[in-house]
């Protein structure tokens, strides 16, 4: 814009002055969040606004600046405490405008914070499996097995976090087995690899032999008691028949006992924690 000044006898002109309307600024573009964020990854989430006179950008975290004044923010790499609400401010001397707000939660991968136990079982026993994992839900699970050769195969069916082996056949002691947990982030977080071990067989005993049959009631060395033969994990000794009055418990198969003051015989079986066997017994006179 300029003024003309005119009188009949000269006509001049002011200097020229130049008018800015300037404008509110305005998001043309928002931040969106466009798939699942896994813990790891990166994220960017992108603005661009229209305005004059030069605009300023501020990115917020819950509501509190971050001090990121460019048009995009990245989050390199995402974890669990970068779930929120993110916006965007864009201000110039004429006003300011506040994008949308992305919330977003970062999904995080599972571990493993219950591990399977080895387990010793009876023959037609149970087996019973379980591991736990945490993270982002759902998590899914898969049992597998490992052959003697190291040839890993899933186990059908096996998709819960416990697996259960029942009845138990000397088979299945072959495998040693373990569980793969995944969720949307990540396939195939493993357990510890577990060992399914069999009680051996109850087994009756051949013979008990005693170093001393007959004996004085002054006799004041240990008489000892040796079992031969048979299978368990210990020795069950009663006095008064088998299963009467339990005298002693014994892993050892050398009982060594004082002597008695009477005549009397002595029963032992073999005993573990899936079955007991049959008595023997040996008279001590």
């Amino acid at each position: 814009y300029y003024c003309r000044l005119a009188t009949v006898c000269d006509t001049i002109f002011s200097d020229s002055a130049f008018l800015t309307v300037n404008t509110f600024p305005e998001f043309v573009i928002e931040p969106e969040i466009l798939d699942t964020i896994c813990e790891g990854d990166s994220l960017t989430l992108t603005v661009l606004a229209e305005g004059s006179p030069e605009l300023q950008y501020m990115w917020y975290f819950n509501s509190i600046p971050i001090g990121v004044i460019d048009t995009f923010l990245t989050v390199n790499p995402a974890t669990f405490s970068n779930s929120g609400d993110y916006f965007c401010v864009v201000t110039n001397s004429c006003s300011s405008d506040t994008s949308n707000i992305v919330s977003f939660e970062v999904d995080t991968i599972p571990y493993i914070v219950e591990q399977p136990l080895d387990l010793i079982v009876c023959l037609n026993g149970t087996a019973q499996f379980t591991t736990l994992a945490e993270g982002t839900i759902p998590i899914e699970y898969q049992w597998y097995r490992i052959d003697e050769n190291g040839v890993s195969s899933s186990i059908p069916g096996a998709s819960a976090n416990t697996f259960e082996i029942s009845p138990v056949l000397p088979a299945d002691t072959a495998f040693d087995y373990y569980c793969l947990t995944s969720n949307e982030c990540f396939d195939g977080i493993s357990s510890d690899t577990v060992d399914l071990l069999m009680h051996p067989q109850i087994e009756i005993m051949d013979s008990i032999v005693s170093d001393v049959n007959n004996v004085c009631y002054t006799y004041s060395n240990l008489i000892e008691l040796t079992v031969f033969g048979g299978e368990g994990d210990s020795l069950r000794w009663f006095t008064g028949g088998c299963g009467e009055e339990q005298y002693a418990i014994s892993a050892d198969t050398i009982l060594k006992i004082p002597a008695p003051e009477v005549t009397t015989t002595f029963y032992a079986r073999w005993e573990n924690a899936c079955d007991t066997s049959a008595c023997d017994s040996i008279t001590i006179y």
